[in-house]
């Protein structure tokens, strides 16, 4: 009796044992849930103790990421999750495109099947319209999706900078990507998403560095108000071919700001400096088109930066 007692304590036990992890699983898995229909939450990531300095992401890093490709094919441009079914990325990647389109989100390895990956058809694209007359400035697309993805801690909506926000220049902000380690060389496997901090530039700054002058030898100003400049540390990768659309993104309380979508990458010309087209020019362009996204939109105040290494 006292054995047949004993065993069934044991059993029981045993039972709680495996129970408890599932049901902290369980509980945990509600909470992003809960979490993640909450538009306070924007921004958010749930990896903990970031590796500064490190150039390889962390899985769930950068929720708010996700790569623009053909069906069957790798992906040619990046993009950001604004909300659980609208992406913005940069118009070249998709203006005049015939074929369709699919957008990967919750991908980290493009050489595995992460189990939280999911492609998703695009359903349309929204191009800015000012975009159409230059091919230059303006450099964005609004993409909907076929279907409303599930958002959890890998799959999550970054926040958007009000119309009056600004971010100070040399602030340490960051970029991220699977496209080319430099001109003509593509990531190595694994291919895992990379990311890089970087500066912000002013706008004069920019154009004095990109020294592009006319035939009279003229300095051309390309940078305008609509779009943003930043750079990396000397000599090393910022962004290149196949990061184009991804995110330019700013810490703040807690929180990741989409400061830039990407538009023109400095590793082909070795100058390391990257263009962005500026949010906070088009939010409202974003707010009229995706109403849904202005829950994720924000005023906030980003303070002058002290000096020091950048490192995300």
């Amino acid at each position: 009796m006292g054995i047949e007692y004993y065993e069934h304590y044991c059993a029981q036990k045993r039972t709680m044992r495996m129970s408890l992890p599932v049901r902290f699983l369980l509980l945990l898995t509600l909470g992003i849930y809960v979490v993640a229909e909450n538009p306070e939450q924007c921004g958010k990531t749930w990896v903990q103790g970031r590796i500064l300095g490190a150039e390889t992401a962390r899985e769930g890093e950068w929720p708010w990421q996700v790569n623009v490709h053909r069906p069957g094919d790798d992906p040619f441009c990046g993009g950001t999750l604004i909300s659980s079914k609208w992406v913005v990325t940069a118009a070249h990647c998709v203006y005049g495109k015939k074929y369709s389109l699919r957008v990967s989100v919750g991908d980290h390895n493009l050489d595995e099947d992460d189990y939280q990956e999911r492609s998703i058809a695009v359903k349309q694209i929204i191009t800015y319209s000012a975009y159409y007359k230059t091919k230059m400035f303006d450099d964005v697309s609004l993409l909907e999706l076929a279907e409303e993805v599930p958002l959890n801690r890998f799959i999550f909506p970054v926040c958007l900078p009000a119309a009056n926000v600004t971010f100070p220049d040399d602030s340490c902000c960051a970029v991220t990507g699977w496209g080319e380690i430099s001109n003509g060389i593509t990531l190595p496997e694994p291919r895992i998403l990379k990311k890089r901090g970087v500066k912000l530039m002013s706008n004069e700054m920019c154009n004095v560095q990109l020294n592009i002058t006319d035939e009279n030898n003229i300095q051309v100003k390309i940078i305008v108000d609509e779009m943003m400049c930043a750079r990396s540390a000397e000599g090393v990768r910022d962004a290149c071919k196949g990061d184009s659309g991804g995110p330019l993104v700013c810490y703040k309380e807690d929180r990741w700001y989409l400061a830039g979508v990407l538009s023109k990458g400095g590793c082909l010309k070795g100058n390391h400096l990257t263009l962005y087209t500026r949010l906070t020019s088009i939010v409202s362009w974003i707010k009229e088109n995706v109403p849904e996204a202005a829950e994720n939109v924000h005023d906030v105040e980003f303070p002058t930066p002290t000096e020091g290494q950048c490192q995300v």
